[in-house]
């Protein structure tokens, strides 16, 4: 075993009597990766922090935060965090990570109607491929289809899967703000 710094001598008898990791760096001035070497090398064995050691205090109101509705995002932006960070941190003290999957209105893209079938988009797709269905430009603007601005197979009623307009996605998403598509039956 090398040999050890005289400094450290007492610190593996300190942490097996309760003494914190935090407590130890600041007695000895050292950092916090520091001070876990050494009391690695002494043989120290670590639980993991949900399991009995101390949670930071630095987001203590975090939890309540985002438990009355604040997004992981917000709070993240009250602390000066990264979004991950405030994740780690709620996950550790035991919060309900809500789902992202907005229903609804509350969804940013929720159109009020019925949503394509993920049978009739494989049906699209396979009557492209098979050349059944031709992309033609925007039948709103004259947009050709491209990388930036695609052009895309719209369908006003999902009864019919391959009877298509083809929309830009400026004015697919424009269409589809005023109107609403007929649902399958």
């Amino acid at each position: 075993m090398p040999e050890f710094n005289p400094r450290y001598k007492t610190i593996k008898q300190e942490f097996d009597q309760g003494v914190s990791v935090r407590e130890l760096t600041q007695k000895h001035q050292v950092t916090v990766s520091t001070m876990y070497h050494a009391l690695r090398l002494r043989g120290a064995r670590f639980k993991p922090s949900r399991n009995g050691l101390k949670l930071s205090s630095k987001y203590i109101g975090a939890v309540e935060m985002y438990e009355r509705g604040l997004s992981i995002m917000e709070c993240a932006k009250y602390y000066n965090v990264c979004k991950h960070t405030m994740l780690v941190a709620l996950r550790k003290r035991g919060a309900k990570i809500r789902s992202s999957i907005k229903p609804g209105k509350m969804n940013n893209f929720y159109r009020g109607g019925g949503v394509a079938p993920t049978g009739i988009r494989h049906l699209v797709v396979s009557a492209i491929k098979k050349g059944i269905l031709v992309p033609k430009p925007c039948e709103a603007c004259g947009a050709l289809d491209s990388g930036e601005q695609p052009v895309h197979a719209h369908h006003d009623d999902y009864n019919f899967p391959l009877r298509v307009r083809w929309l830009c996605a400026a004015c697919h998403h424009e269409w589809h703000k005023h109107n609403t598509a007929i649902k399958r039956k």
